[in-house]
């Protein structure tokens, strides 16, 4: 209540900000930024060690019960390498240190103790035998992750200094991410902030969920999460809206369960998503669509073109969309 008795909020954007949406305003940024900046501080201070998934983006490599640090690496003498060898990544950018690869729906990034799949672990391991003695474990380059689902730019490291560097750009928040995503609903604010803490599921282990003083479906640490988003299109008939998203936190499922905290799911999405949201899409439709950062003082950003699923029903839905771009 202090906030609002000393002018900082008005009514109704103290009324939002209790919800955990928060509109983009001088007032509404400025709270927003300071909130952040405490979380970069915060980051800074933790751990480095992979299994703190504080230090990681939104699709963070870590997930307590994903990990495959255990020891229990893959026998690749024993594999006829080949197979992984037959996929091939678009790569969207490369030089001496990094490469970023456009990452198709329905592939992992790396193995999990419960999964026998080829990943882009495993692919990266066949192709590009310098990234062999790159990362921890079985994930050979690999510094950050995105679902099995979601698509677009991903980045591999092509040495352990590379790795290195990249994993601090993560850790600090110096990292630029911009997602695409479809979502069910008409979101009212063509701008806003989604400012709520996460936390894991304690009923389902795979999930993460928001943190408020109604639910109790929450365990371990709680950790703050910041996402803005602008709205790019709503459908004619207000039923779905297309999404710019940016994270300025980097939370696992960060996306997913915030746009599902404020009712308005990704449609696709089997885990987060509503049901009738599941029958309009045949995957989560999430896609990474920027991303950008500094390393060794070179300039890097690159785009991931919407891939063709996704770009299908942006063209039946948002026409007006279309139109203007």
């Amino acid at each position: 209540m202090q906030a609002f008795k000393k002018g900082f909020l008005n009514k109704k954007d103290f009324a939002r900000n209790r919800r955990g949406i928060l509109k983009v305003t001088a007032r509404g940024i400025d709270l927003v930024k300071e909130k952040y900046e405490k979380s970069v501080q915060a980051a800074k201070s933790e751990s480095a060690s992979i299994n703190d998934d504080s230090i990681y983006d939104e699709e963070s490599v870590q997930s307590e019960e994903n990990s495959y640090l255990s020891g229990k690496a893959r026998d690749y003498k024993m594999r006829d390498l080949g197979v992984y060898a037959d996929y091939n990544f678009h790569i969207l950018y490369e030089d001496d240190r990094v490469m970023i690869i456009d990452k198709p729906a329905g592939l992992m990034v790396h193995p999990d103790e419960r999964n026998d799949e080829v990943t882009v672990s495993d692919i990266a391991y066949a192709r590009y035998e310098y990234i062999r003695n790159v990362g921890e474990g079985d994930r050979f380059g690999i510094v950050h992750r995105l679902d099995r689902n979601t698509t677009g730019a991903l980045v591999l490291c092509k040495t352990n200094d590379s790795h290195k560097d990249m994993k601090n750009l993560f850790r600090e928040h110096k990292v630029r991410k911009v997602y695409r995503a479809i979502v069910e609903g008409n979101v009212r604010d063509d701008m806003g902030v989604i400012d709520k803490d996460m936390a894991r599921a304690r009923s389902d282990f795979r999930k993460k969920t928001v943190v408020d003083m109604f639910s109790k479906d929450f365990r371990g640490k709680e950790r703050s999460a910041v996402t803005r988003y602008k709205v790019l299109a709503r459908s004619a008939d207000k039923s779905l809206t297309y999404l710019e998203l940016y994270p300025l936190t980097g939370r696992t499922h960060q996306i997913r369960v915030h746009l599902r905290s404020i009712r308005h799911p990704i449609i696709g999405d089997e885990l987060y998503g509503s049901l009738r949201g599941k029958n309009m899409a045949k995957r989560s439709m999430l896609h990474a669509y920027k991303l950008g950062f500094t390393l060794r003082k070179k300039e890097i950003d690159v785009i991931a073109k919407v891939p063709e699923d996704m770009q299908k029903i942006v063209d039946e839905k948002f026409a007006d969309f279309n139109n203007k771009n």
